[in-house]
């Protein structure tokens, strides 16, 4: 049934509306009746009825004031106008004020009921829209965890259905600028035999707070995560503002959550962190990045958090690997062997000897490497324009950044664009 309120100063007009309209008949209880907009006003806060009828003109406070009134309140009934007046201003005003109807007294009976069927219908279709929208809202999580799911295991390739379903769901995380974590349970199997389900809860519900304050209350980035199945949790990031020391950060907010653990649970974790996503299309290999540092443990004895280019040296000598990670993570600088050199407190000759050695490269061959392998990536995010991706990997003159990549990979930056789309 919907509640309607009369609010009239007219004693007959109000017993005229009870008697002469068959309410119940369209499903409809007056719940209540008052004389003047005080009174209709606070009987409308009380019993919030979905349909009012109400006078313009009544003493103490008159049906424009009502309405205006119940608009600060925050009650939205559907309000129809009962007036003697035919003057256009109060017409306007009572429909700005929210009224879905103006009638002339003498009310005409059949005007009535036909605006009232009206009223029901709308009413009914605002409140199975608000369901659905309810109903769609308590399903919003679970179908966000099937799409990022989806899309990281590469089910979903096709641009638009992706960039449908991220406006659909509301994703703030840029797919085309993003890193990937993952982070697993270490041995669980085993803990689902070693401890009570209230315990295992417990440790998961704490691994998702310890996510949900580190990562997602991040203000330099926006980031999603979803736990993925019951051992794997799966966070993606893109920075606000791109530096330098994003890697850095990440690796700082996994360390809080593997130190938190630690002083509350005995068990372990694993933690892969990805390289730099510059294109939707990429994420499945992006997220097996992640995946494959996260499997790189040692023993699982021991949390762990591992890029996925500290493993891609594993077999060189410390130094080796010491002045990758260092182009890595420098590479958008002015950084020479005699830098890296320092970082390691070793001599330029001697580094140059062993990167010869060991990898048959120059310093400076490694560094451009990595370079353009990073500008690949940049050029397929069309984004960006030539000249910035050359600033962003560190050439301030573009004209001898495009003479580079020509040299190391046989185009120009503008040829390499268009053969890859």
């Amino acid at each position: 049934m919907l509640n309607l309120l009369i609010v009239d100063d007219e004693f007959l007009v109000r017993k005229g509306l009870r008697q002469t309209i068959d309410w119940q008949g369209f499903g409809i209880q007056i719940v209540g009746e008052a004389s003047n907009g005080t009174k209709g006003l606070t009987l409308a806060e009380e019993l919030k009825p979905d349909i009012i009828l109400t006078d313009v003109k009544m003493p103490i406070m008159n049906g424009l004031e009502f309405m205006q009134k119940l608009k600060e309140k925050d009650l939205n009934p559907k309000i129809i106008i009962l007036s003697g007046y035919e003057d256009f201003n109060y017409v306007r005003t009572a429909m700005h004020n929210g009224a879905v109807a103006y009638l002339l007294k003498p009310i005409d009976n059949n005007q009535l009921t036909n605006i009232i069927k009206d009223v029901i219908n709308k009413i009914t279709n605002e409140k199975n829209t608000k369901k659905y929208i309810d109903t769609l809202k308590d399903e919003i999580p679970a179908i966000t965890k099937q799409f990022l799911s989806d899309l990281v295991s590469g089910d979903i390739t096709d641009i638009g259905k992706i960039n449908e379903k991220i406006c659909f769901l509301n994703i703030s995380v840029d797919f085309n600028n993003c890193y990937i974590v993952v982070l697993k349970i270490n041995k669980y199997q085993n803990i689902m035999h070693k401890l009570s389900i209230e315990e295992l809860n417990k440790f998961k519900y704490y691994i998702n707070k310890l996510i949900s304050t580190i990562f997602i209350g991040n203000s330099a980035f926006n980031s999603i995560f979803i736990n993925r199945t019951e051992e794997e949790f799966l966070i993606i990031i893109d920075f606000k503002l791109h530096n330098s020391n994003e890697l850095q950060l990440i690796k700082v907010c996994c360390t809080k959550i593997v130190e938190n653990l630690k002083l509350h649970f005995k068990e372990t974790i694993s933690i892969g962190i990805s390289n730099l996503c510059t294109s939707v299309l990429e994420i499945n290999k992006t997220y097996k990045d992640a995946l494959t540092a996260c499997q790189n443990k040692l023993s699982e004895e021991t949390s762990t958090i591992i890029h996925i280019n500290d493993i891609s040296f594993n077999g060189y000598r410390r130094e080796i690997k010491e002045t990758i990670k260092y182009i890595q993570d420098n590479y958008n600088n002015n950084i020479t062997v005699e830098h890296a050199a320092k970082e390691l407190y070793i001599s330029p000759s001697y580094l140059m000897h062993i990167l010869k050695k060991d990898l048959g490269k120059t310093f400076n061959e490694c560094l451009t490497d990595y370079r353009i392998t990073m500008a690949k990536k940049l050029l397929l995010n069309r984004k960006y324009k030539i000249y910035e991706v050359s600033t962003r990997i560190g050439y301030r003159d573009v004209k001898y950044f495009s003479q580079i990549f020509k040299k190391t990979t046989g185009m120009t930056p503008s040829e390499y664009i268009k053969a890859q789309f």
